[in-house]
């Protein structure tokens, strides 16, 4: 049984928002009151560029905030270590293989049903360069904070400590369910068109199967990254 009380992951992902709107309230007060922002003659090619290292500072801080959080939780809290959380390879290599087939395949499902429901891909999704030239380092950020951050920080939070900790207070099938739907509601408002939310439901079910099943965080951490990584490959090649 693990030490921490769900209500103590659940503050731990309340302050990782705060910390992302404050830094995106903040980030737009000094980016808009400056003169030159507000002068036309200003580069909006240069705008651009900045409006991405906005976004990227926001996504970083985030996650790390949320990473922060859970370290500060089991390590120095109660004096555990990432292994109580599942961050171990103790379990059949095979899972690890499944968790990355059925993670491509969810990300090439969820790409494709966004492409139906809109009838073309969601412009966050990718990025070509609305004014000017495009940002060349924006892609592989953007994997990184899809595909690296986000699978490492939110199996950490909801798998590795949320559930578990639910589990303590009801059935397995309970704690899937109320885990999965604090899954969901840390995604909105981004992820608002059905498909989006029908993928983010089920990885979470699937994610909690694998940890249950397996005993490992791991391959829920692949399953998660897979999955981005194929939705944002797919949304760059095909869009």
């Amino acid at each position: 049984m693990p030490p921490w009380r769900w209500w103590e992951v659940v503050r731990a992902l309340v302050v990782s928002r705060l910390v992302l709107y404050l830094v995106k309230r903040g980030g737009e007060l000094l980016w808009f009151t400056r003169i030159d922002m507000a002068d036309f003659g200003y580069s909006l090619a240069n705008l651009e560029q900045a409006a991405m290292r906005f976004a990227a500072v926001q996504l970083v801080a985030t996650y790390a905030a949320l990473l922060g959080q859970c370290a500060g939780l089991v390590i120095r809290r109660y004096g555990g270590s990432f292994a109580d959380v599942g961050w171990h390879a103790r379990c059949r290599p095979g899972w690890f293989v499944a968790g990355a087939v059925l993670g491509a395949v969810q990300g090439v499902l969820t790409y494709l049903g966004a492409r139906w429901w809109y009838g073309y891909v969601p412009p966050s999704w990718y990025y070509t360069g609305a004014f000017g030239p495009p940002v060349a380092w924006w892609p592989a950020f953007h994997l990184l904070y899809g595909a690296v951050l986000p699978p490492i920080g939110e199996e950490i939070a909801f798998r590795g400590m949320l559930f578990p900790a639910l589990r303590c207070r009801v059935t397995t099938t309970g704690a899937i369910v109320f885990s999965t739907a604090a899954f969901v509601v840390w995604h909105l408002p981004w992820q608002l068109h059905g498909p989006s939310l029908v993928g983010i439901a089920a990885h979470g079910v699937i994610a909690c199967l694998f940890v249950s099943r397996s005993g490992s965080l791991l391959p829920a951490v692949v399953l998660h990254s897979c999955n981005n990584a194929f939705c944002l490959l797919c949304s760059y090649s095909i869009h």
